[in-house]
């Protein structure tokens, strides 16, 4: 126990002394006070404490039992796994936060947690474990698709019957829990046990350096006035683009208005306060998604981010680095050469040695008559928590799974979101107002994360292809979303013949 008390104390001694360096290295790069952004992280990780002292952990005594995670590997490629599990303590703050989780939720509870990571999907392992009536894992961390599959072959617990989990608890998503039950139940969820669903919802990044060269509005002060619309952001793009090289052609040698991609259309249909599903008095979701409104946000996103001598989409310049996980895009905005960039927040962190400065908004609403911003998670990576209906000990696969949810808020959660993402990547106080902002408004969707006749994937899709006729395209496939919705809720419920 001694051992594990001096451990503990080294890991805080190392988020304090990375976080303090952090604050002197951003100090060279933003005109911002050190004590601000100091003070701001610390009333933070305050308020995290204090919270966690009103909300005490479950006890109990699982004698040595295990208790083995099924994550996703290698086959996931950018989006593999690595927030559950760490050999050990490095010195860095993320690692040495998820290791403590780990260490102490073995020590409060006797068990031995082990990771698993596949080389096949996180659904495929899951599926020919359970189908065996093995009690080889105790908990799942999949993609929506494994999460989806799972449930729908009735191989994943409802969660609102595990006694042991308190679902209404700060250290789970409320919205993830009301937007993904089906008539009461819950099959798969997120909330702090996984820093990824931070890291797979996107946000536009300004660059400050260009901003002010061409004297344009601050985007905070458009945020807060609730003008910050397509139209604005589109408006400011203007005028930006430049063929640098004089080539002719728009590449990645260029300037740009923004740096895109192809998944932002579905951002920007939630962003724009637009459902794929709303839900009725039974919590059975009805489908929602197609409307005139619908229709036009999806044309005037794919044609803004379609023309290329604005917009530049990164994905179709993979080839031209040397990783594969390079974004070409963001080398681009951290050289200047562009105004916006519109990415995932995992994206946020590598730009920690960018020069010029930069700052964070979330994505703009369609038109100042909305009310308010909104977002959603990638519905390829967003990370969802199932436990398996084979589990022998569903009391200890509940607590344990409790246990890494409600660490996650008081050590990992800080270690992501108030120091790495807040203060050591983002460089002014304005940014970490505006991350609340977004992850205070997330939705979550089952038609658009159940990707019910691809309707998920229809936005990008039609982006790819450089389509802006959503009635033509929905008019094609609403029958066959329609038969998978509706039978995706008979299989759920068990009314399917």
């Amino acid at each position: 126990m001694k051992s594990k008390q001096i451990l503990s104390m080294l890991l805080v001694i190392s988020m304090c002394t990375s976080f303090f360096t952090s604050c002197s290295e951003n100090s060279e790069k933003t005109d911002t006070s050190d004590a601000e952004t100091s003070s701001s992280s610390a009333e933070a990780t305050v308020e995290t404490e204090a919270e966690s002292e009103a909300y005490p952990y479950d006890t109990a005594d699982f004698g040595g039992s295990d208790y083995n995670m099924l994550v996703r590997g290698s086959t996931y490629g950018f989006w593999e796994s690595n927030e559950m599990w760490t050999d050990g303590v490095t010195g860095e703050v993320l690692n040495d936060a998820v290791y403590e989780r780990i260490v102490n939720v073995e020590d409060m509870y006797k068990v031995t947690i082990s990771v698993i990571k596949p080389n096949t999907s996180v659904y495929d392992e899951a599926n020919k474990a359970i189908n065996a009536g093995e009690d080889e894992y105790q908990m799942v961390l999949g993609n929506p698709s494994d999460a989806s599959s799972l449930s729908i072959n009735k191989m994943a617990l409802d969660l609102n019957t595990v006694d042991s989990l308190h679902l209404d608890m700060p250290w789970w998503d409320q919205a993830a829990n009301s937007g993904l039950s089906i008539a009461g139940k819950l099959y798969y969820t997120t909330g702090d046990i996984s820093y990824d669903r931070y890291r797979a919802t996107e946000a536009v990044l300004f660059n400050k350096s260009v901003l002010s060269d061409y004297s344009l509005e601050d985007p905070y002060t458009l945020v807060h006035e609730g003008t910050w619309t397509l139209d604005k952001m589109l408006e400011m793009c203007q005028g930006i683009s430049e063929d640098i090289d004089g080539n002719g052609v728009y590449d990645e040698n260029d300037k740009y208005g923004m740096i895109t991609y192809t998944n932002v259309v579905t951002s920007g249909i939630f962003g724009s306060g637009i459902h794929y599903n709303t839900k009725d008095e039974n919590d059975m979701p009805v489908l929602s998604f197609y409307s005139e409104r619908t229709a036009s946000v999806v044309e005037d996103y794919i044609t803004f981010m379609c023309d290329d001598k604005l917009c530049f989409d990164w994905a179709h310049y993979y080839h031209l680095a040397a990783d594969p996980n390079t974004n070409v895009g963001l080398v681009i905005f951290q050289d200047n050469r562009a105004l916006f960039d519109y990415n995932g927040i995992h994206a946020v962190p590598n730009l920690r040695n960018m020069f010029s400065d930069f700052g964070i908004v979330p994505i703009p609403k369609y038109d100042e008559q909305q009310e308010g911003y909104y977002h959603c998670a990638n519905n390829v990576a967003c990370p969802f928590v199932l436990l398996p209906i084979t589990n022998k000990n569903i009391d200890c696969a509940g607590t344990i799974t409790e246990a890494l949810a409600h660490k996650g808020m008081d050590l990992v959660k800080v270690a992501f979101y108030d120091i790495t993402l807040k203060s050591k990547s983002s460089r002014d106080t304005e940014s970490a107002e505006m991350l609340d902002l977004i992850f205070n408004n997330m939705v979550y969707d089952i038609a658009f994360f159940n990707n019910f006749g691809n309707i998920g994937n229809l936005a990008n899709d039609m982006m790819s292809a450089k389509d802006t006729n959503l009635a033509s395209r929905y008019k094609k496939l609403e029958k066959v979303i329609k038969r998978s919705m509706d039978k995706f809720l008979a299989d759920i419920s068990g009314d399917a013949e």
